[in-house]
């Protein structure tokens, strides 16, 4: 059974803003589901632990693995012509 938090209680614990919590969940960086019994009415947004595990791991500082390809310059226009300035 996943355990699902209130932004509250994101925000609570990583002593934030709840604004930034529902900025990530309109942006959509942050998964969310909204229980509200009216679809029109104000959103009730939940999230799961397992969202939030998923959102810590996109935005965690680490560096980009570099592909094994090494990038090719190119020259620009036919290589034959020199170009005087």
């Amino acid at each position: 059974m996943h355990e699902w938090l209130t932004p509250r209680e994101v925000a609570r614990g990583r002593r934030i803003r709840v604004g930034k919590v529902l900025a990530w969940i309109r942006r959509g960086e942050l998964r969310a589901v909204n229980h509200a019994e009216n679809r029109l009415g104000r959103p009730r947004w939940r999230i799961s632990a397992v969202a939030l595990e998923n959102f810590d791991r996109l935005r965690l500082n680490a560096p980009i693995p570099r592909s094994s390809v090494t990038r090719q310059h190119r020259r620009r226009g036919n290589p034959e012509i020199v170009e005087f300035f």
